[in-house]
């Protein structure tokens, strides 16, 4: 009786084993397929609004380091002179080339990207809500976003907008970069 109880112990034990690696087998299965849906799927919508959160700071911070064609000038420098009354810089008028190149710039950029900003710089607490408030008319917008689309919901400014203060003899200068939504 010895001799058949150790065989089915065996063949116990045969089975146990040929279980246990089936599981192994399926948990790396499980494995494979859980990375490869991971890396298939697009970026989450936490991740998108994170980085259009972003956008306004971003577009801002590059800006305000960009050089602008003017005898060394960075547009940092290029706006002080126009905020401090300088009439004629290298390659002309400052505030006129400021307004200029950041047109250019936003064009190439956001306005790419079909997405409706308004840009303003201002001096003062509060921002300006058209271009005769705004320093020489420095306030520039795309794609209806602006007061009355905003009064009216059309648009929504959903996420922080990005700023860029600029010490100046007088005071601060302002930027405000602001990007607009669908409410929806």
């Amino acid at each position: 009786m010895d001799i058949p109880i150790k065989r089915m112990n065996r063949s116990k034990k045969s089975q146990l084993e040929i279980i246990g690696i089936a599981i192994v087998v399926v948990i790396i299965v499980l494995g494979f397929l859980f990375v490869i849906k991971a890396m298939s799927t697009s970026p989450s919508s936490v991740q998108a609004s994170f980085v259009r959160a972003h956008i306004a700071q971003d577009v801002l911070n590059a800006i305000s380091i960009s050089d602008a064609n003017c005898g060394g000038m960075d547009m940092t420098e290029l706006l002080k002179a126009c905020v401090e009354g300088e009439t004629e810089v290298e390659c002309g008028k400052p505030c006129i080339v400021f307004k200029d190149s950041v047109d250019i710039l936003l064009k190439s950029t956001l306005e790419v990207q079909k997405l409706p900003y308004r840009f303003r710089a201002y001096e003062g607490p509060d921002p300006p809500k058209d271009k005769g408030e705004a320093i020489s008319g420095i306030f520039l917008e795309y794609n209806g976003c602006n007061k009355t689309s905003l009064d009216r919901g059309y648009y929504v400014i959903k996420e922080r907008p990005g700023w860029w203060i600029i010490p100046v003899t007088n005071g601060d200068v302002k930027v405000m970069l602001e990007i607009c939504s669908r409410p929806y």
